[in-house]
């Protein structure tokens, strides 16, 4: 239906780089590569979170769903929302006190899909959000990546404006 298509990406490094300092990726949406310092709580955000912040999330083993819908997709938002809080958080997050699930929902506008998700080291690209492919795809892929961390950081969507 949203022919949602999986790949694996070549791995792009994990350099740590200066917060708000423009980085180019290969694979879009990112899935690996150079990023901020900083990692980003996890949850949906409004605003679009920078991807320097959001792929150090991918390091530490969460994922990303990411659209950019050029007429407006507010149902298929409203679907990833209501999804995202049928969410269960995974043993590893409370026992660390972070109660909430490893994904992260942000509008994206280097995107050239409707809409994403990504991991380390993987993507998923869709034409529209499709629970169960999304799902499939973030229960592979979770917690599968060089450290392991729940927690982070909130409100770095609004530092590099």
């Amino acid at each position: 239906m949203c022919n949602a298509v999986s790949a694996a990406q070549p791995s792009e490094g994990a350099a740590h780089v200066g917060e708000c300092t423009a980085v180019s990726y290969r694979s879009n949406p990112p899935s690996s590569g150079s990023h901020y310092g900083v990692f980003p709580a996890f949850g949906v955000y409004e605003t679009q979170l920078p991807r320097g912040y959001w792929v150090h999330a991918l390091e530490h083993g969460g994922i990303v769903f990411t659209y950019n819908c050029e007429d407006g997709c507010a149902e298929d938002v409203a679907a990833a929302e209501a999804f995202i809080r049928t969410l269960d958080p995974e043993p590893l997050c409370v026992a660390s006190a972070a109660a909430r699930p490893r994904i992260i929902l942000t509008p994206d506008a280097e995107l050239d899909v409707p809409w994403a998700a990504s991991s380390w080291g993987y993507t998923l690209r869709a034409d529209c959000f499709d629970a169960d492919a999304f799902g499939a795809f973030a229960n592979e892929h979770v917690g599968q990546a060089p450290e392991n961390i729940c927690g982070g950081t909130p409100g770095l969507e609004t530092r590099c404006q």
